[in-house]
Parts: C-alpha cells; structure tokens; sequence
C-alpha cells in the first residue's frame, strides 16, 4: 500500500474507533497509556525500531516475540483527542514505513497515573 493510501487508512480507522469510544462515553480527555503496534518477522529489525522510538523520545517501546511475529509495543501516555490520536499515528505509520516494518494499530490501556 502507497504510504498516502496507509495514512488515509489510519486517519479514518482512528477517528472510527475514536467515535466508537465516545459511544460508550469513554471519557478521552483525561490522561490514558494508548499502545500501538507495529511487527516484523525479524527480531534484529524489531530490535532496531524498537531502539529509534526509544531514543528519540516517541514512546516507551518494548519488544514481545509472537509465534511468527516480533511485535513492537510502543506506549504513549495521552489525552485521547481525535488531533493528537491522528498525529501519533501518523508518525507511527511514517516510522514503520521507514524501517519497512507493518503497523498494526493502537488500544486504550490503563488510565495514566
């Protein structure tokens, strides 16, 4: 997929799944931990990106190997606002695209501290 085409993807998958949330009167103005995820069947790439997000301060990244997969779990501490949800996926998407790795999208994990 042209990386144009994966960006409209993602912006319309996130404000989809943003909509839903706020269906269910999620309050997405308070501070959550979102994970994005972003795999590769190589564990020295995942290693590598894994190391980039780190190092340049876009999340907290770590790595779980799956059965085929290395899964890199990036966790951002933020409000769930539809603008900043959609920025932070596009970086993402921009940085697999990058290191030719697949994003796989984004959860709500636990409320931040």
């Amino acid at each position: 997929m042209h990386i144009v085409e994966k960006l409209l993807s993602t912006s319309h998958q996130d404000n989809e799944q943003l909509q839903q949330l706020k269906s269910i009167a999620q309050n997405l103005d308070i501070v959550h931990t979102l994970e994005y995820r972003l795999n590769t069947k190589h564990q020295k790439q995942a290693e590598i990106v894994c190391s980039f997000v780190n190092d340049n301060g876009y999340g907290d990244a770590m790595i779980e190997a799956n059965e085929a997969l290395f899964d890199i779990v990036i966790e951002i501490q933020t409000p769930l606002l539809d603008n900043v949800v959609c920025s932070l996926s596009s970086n993402l998407v921009f940085v697999a695209n990058f290191f030719s790795v697949e994003y796989a999208g984004w959860r709500i994990g636990e409320l931040a501290d």
